[in-house]
């Protein structure tokens, strides 16, 4: 070791300008003795140094042959060849800007997506101490495909924590949302984690501040009302005071004790989002103001996950054989409980993306990652054919340099400088432009998915774009060596000074077809994914949603009773009926498109058996719900405000869809069905008949629907439905103030119009259409770049064919044809390759798409006739090129 060390630092020091000093007084001083040598033998001064010199030999022989065996010779020469490609790229700027932004745009875009996936699916979760030893526990089952979430109870949760030893460290959490009151101010919302179990501890975070939660705090049967914030709301709503220890805040309109300040680096346990608040798991029933439902209630799956930090050496499947063991044994114990045996626990080691919807962000990150790997490979193309047409124009040089001597080696490494160089360089404007990229695609959003503009650059994706410029420069490096070194030396000095009449290599045309390919195929997808969108957009929703605002107001969460809940909204509705530019209001505890609706099981009035032919969704709503969203009433009447009024009344109004599946063809105002709840059956009389309204999606056909004139048992929360002339902020503006009439301190949503409600439906499509779109253009634009270098550089080496052409008679048009047929041939080329890549770029797409067939023959016709028409106008300038040559001229040069 110590003979390692010793010979590493001499080589280090052979390295520094200090060893040529050194070995340059050593060679001197061998001089000086020969010299001296020779003058005690009787030889003159000036003649015995002269001889001496003759004796020692060439010295800058002497000097290479030492250099060559301090094993340092090799990293000279390539920093020599490292600053004559530099010098070479600074002397042609044109042509080195040319070729950095394009290796920078395959660079960048591949880097902005890279980054915007590994935040969202393989970014260590922050804060947490080593988060590869934790595995996440969910609670699913899969039928017909598709994943049915389920979750646990806190009793089973410790059940088969006791069961099994190893999972003695093991921590269950919930996500949710509350509200912190204010005194000067309406609550705000807060994105809470309801945490049982060592949290904190499994997760491996200790306190800024305070403490975290102890077992007594988290026991099923605990009142604790206490707190754990994180930095952020510390400063922004506290000020980062120390005095929040031990201050009681309202939660839910509930007192809460903060104990606690969690870490600035620590923010839950999702990846892409932030958590503002820990609260203990017990608490959820008084969070919600709810009767039942509770921490001990063994059928309250509230749940969401667990996790288990595994001790050193134990794998995933030794976790999962133990949760197994533990299960067993809590269903033994206890027989009424179904989680394990209808939704079994289920090893994902995902820790930091939700298990639910998890599949689908892998297949888009999948799906943006291999996009991007064709625009990659497009502009690794078309600077390995800049760098061809380049190393055309040298042809002359390295024919010499080989006449001189130099070995392949020697010349190789001549290319890979220069490409590195420029690769080095690529990255530096690929990190820039991937930064400018997530800007740009900042505002494609998805509900789900994190936006591009947050994408944090960590270390992970500053390697990846270390790792595409090496791969980069490997491969456009290594054809214009392959093609130096296949010509030949005799030919190229003929040709050296003349113009060539060589036709254009393969290499260069199959690059271009390659280009053509990839880019048709991106733009196959890209006019897929917009039908796709405008198919969506003509989808029949059954409501008018133009000229309408949503407005949620957070009841629920303040613990309204039905009776003020009731007396809100009549008062809303009063108050916006007065305001100028309003058509219509009512109110929905929820509606079409905006989130989670009750179902409800329903058979007519009569039928026997267990069986429930129909589940139809459930709304609450006032009056003049119908008019406000646009729906339109078939048969009978809408709700009085009589029944309104009156929460027993049990007057139902049912779409179409929902009379066929009850009644068949028979009129069914006035006849009666039974719907079937938590709190029995109840049997409700028909007033009227509306449209069918989509509910949650576009591709799915319309669902059977119930409307009641109040929400009853489920009468949890209300949207404000405004129809009005007036733009969404002075609805929302109107609203605020008649709320502020009723309670200040009543939290009111975002308003949003519900047109783009409508839109966050198909907002995937949407996303996928706009990023696709996007590079697809970029691709275009490279492969078109690409076209026109290949034919450029064929028109530049046909100089003299097409002067002799001219001079025996040729026309222009003759000329120009023969340059079209070439970028005609080569185009015609790539898009008979692009079809077969978009064929399976489309069929990857196919969940995506609606109301179109991947095998579109109309997108493919335009999409091909998009690539002839960038093909000719690639052909444009060198056409032009082709006519201006002078026969006189080319002829002389001969």
């Amino acid at each position: 070791m110590r003979r390692l060390a010793t010979a590493i630092r001499m080589w280090l020091h052979a390295l520094t300008r200090s060893a040529d000093a050194d070995l340059d007084r050593e060679i001197a001083s061998h001089l000086a003795i020969d010299a001296d040598a020779l003058e005690a033998r009787g030889i003159p001064g000036a003649e015995a140094h002269r001889q001496a010199r003759l004796h020692f030999g060439a010295v800058e022989q002497h000097k290479e042959a030492v250099r060559d065996e301090r094993g340092t010779a090799i990293l000279r020469d390539t920093a020599s060849d490292l600053c004559l490609a530099w010098r070479s790229f600074r002397r042609q700027p044109v042509f080195t800007a040319g070729v950095l932004l394009t290796l920078g745009i395959g660079i960048g875009a591949t880097t902005a997506v890279f980054g915007w996936a590994n935040w969202l699916l393989w970014r260590p979760v922050p804060g947490v101490s080593r988060p590869s030893e934790l595995t996440s526990i969910s609670f699913v089952k899969f039928e017909d495909g598709a994943m049915a979430p389920l979750g646990i109870s806190l009793p089973d949760f410790l059940d088969v924590q006791r069961s099994a030893p190893l999972l003695a460290r093991s921590a269950g959490y919930t996500r949710d949302e509350v509200q912190i009151g204010r005194a000067d101010a309406p609550a705000t919302t807060l994105q809470a984690e309801l945490v049982a179990g060592d949290f904190f501890g499994v997760l491996g975070v200790t306190p800024a501040l305070g403490r975290f939660f102890v077992p007594a705090d988290l026991a099923p049967a605990s009142d604790a009302r206490l707190a754990v914030i994180s930095d952020a709301i510390w400063r922004a709503h506290f000020g980062a005071t120390p005095a929040i220890i031990g201050r009681t805040v309202q939660i839910n309109a509930l007192p809460f004790t903060i104990i606690g300040v969690a870490p600035r680096a620590f923010r839950g346990t999702d990846r892409t989002d932030t958590r503002d608040i820990w609260l203990p798991l017990s608490a959820f029933r008084a969070l919600h103001h709810s009767p039942s439902g509770g921490a001990t209630d063994p059928t309250s799956h509230i749940i969401d996950d667990v996790l288990v930090r595994r001790p050193d050496g134990l794998t995933p499947e030794a976790v999962q054989a133990a949760v197994e063991r533990g299960a067993t044994a809590s269903v033994a114990g206890t027989p009424d409980s179904i989680t394990y045996r209808e939704y079994p626990a289920t090893i994902d080691g995902i820790f930091g993306t939700p298990r639910r919807g998890y599949e689908d962000k892998l297949r888009i990150a999948r799906m943006m990652l291999g996009v991007v790997a064709i625009v990659l490979l497009i502009a690794c193309a078309n600077t390995a054919n800049l760098l061809l047409l380049r190393g055309i124009r040298r042809r002359g040089e390295f024919a010499v340099r080989r006449a001189l001597g130099a070995s392949t080696g020697r010349l190789v490494r001549q290319h890979g400088s220069e490409a590195l160089v420029l690769a080095v360089l690529g990255a530096a404007v690929g990190v820039i432009l991937a930064v400018a990229l997530s800007r740009l695609f900042g505002h494609i959003s998805m509900w789900s998915l994190p936006a591009f503009d947050r994408t944090p650059f960590d270390d992970r994706v500053v390697a990846v774009a270390a790792l595409l410029a090496v791969v980069t420069s490997a491969i456009f490096g290594i054809f214009p060596a392959l093609a130096a070194l296949r010509s030949d030396p005799l030919d190229d000095l003929r040709d050296a000074g003349r113009n060539g009449t060589r036709r254009p290599g393969v290499l260069r045309g199959s690059l271009t077809v390659i280009q053509v390919a990839a880019a048709l195929s991106l733009v196959v997808g890209a006019l897929l994914l917009v039908r796709t969108v405008h198919q969506l957009g003509r989808v029949e929703l059954g409501l008018d949603p133009h000229d309408v605002t949503t407005i949620p107001i957070f009841t629920s969460e303040q613990g309204y009773s039905p009776p003020r809940l009731h007396a809100m909204r009549t008062q809303m509705i009063a108050w916006m009926e007065q305001q100028p530019g309003v058509i219509a209001v009512a109110t929905g505890a929820s509606i079409q498109f905006g989130g989670s609706t009750f179902e409800e099981q329903l058979r007519p009035v009569g039928t026997t058996g267990k069986k429930w032919p129909v589940n139809a969704a459930s709304y609450g709503v006032s009056p003049r719900y119908f008019a406000a969203m646009g729906i339109p009433l078939i048969a009978g009447r809408s709700f009085s405000d009589l029944e309104f009024d009156d929460t027993t009344s049990n007057v139902v109004l049912i779409s179409r869809t929902t009379a066929r599946a009850l009644f068949g063809a028979a009129n069914p105002v006035g006849r009666q069905f039974e719907i079937r709840h938590y709190h029995g059956v109840v049997a409700t009389t028909v007033i009227g008949v509306v449209g069918d309204t989509r509910i949650y999606s576009l591709r799915d056909p319309f669902e059977p629907t119930i409307y009641r004139p109040s929400a009853g048992p489920f009468d949890f929360g209300a949207t404000l439905v405004v129809r009005s002339t007036r733009p969404v902020k002075e609805v929302a503006r109107q609203a605020t103030e008649g709320l502020a009439q009723f309670d200040p301190a009543l939290p009111i949503g975002t308003a949003r119009a519900l047109d783009d409600v409508v839109a966050t439906v198909f907002a995937s499509e949407r996303l996928f259409a706009r990023l696709l779109g996007i590079l697809a253009a970029i691709a275009a634009l490279l492969a078109g770049i690409g076209l026109y270098t290949v034919i450029a550089c064929s028109v530049s080496e046909r100089k003299r064919e097409l002067g002799i052409r001219m001079a025996l008679g040729a026309l222009g048009g003759r000329v120009v044809s023969l340059v079209v047929r070439q970028g005609l041939l080569l185009a015609g080329a790539g898009i008979i390759a692009g079809l077969a890549g978009a064929f399976a770029l489309s069929h990857a797409l196919r969940g995506l798409l609606f109301g179109i067939t991947p095998t579109d023959t109309v997108t493919y016709v335009v999409a091909a006739m998009c690539a002839l028409v960038i093909a000719l106008a690639a052909c444009v300038v060198p056409a032009r090129s082709a006519t201006r040559i002078n026969p006189v001229e080319a002829l002389r040069n001969e």
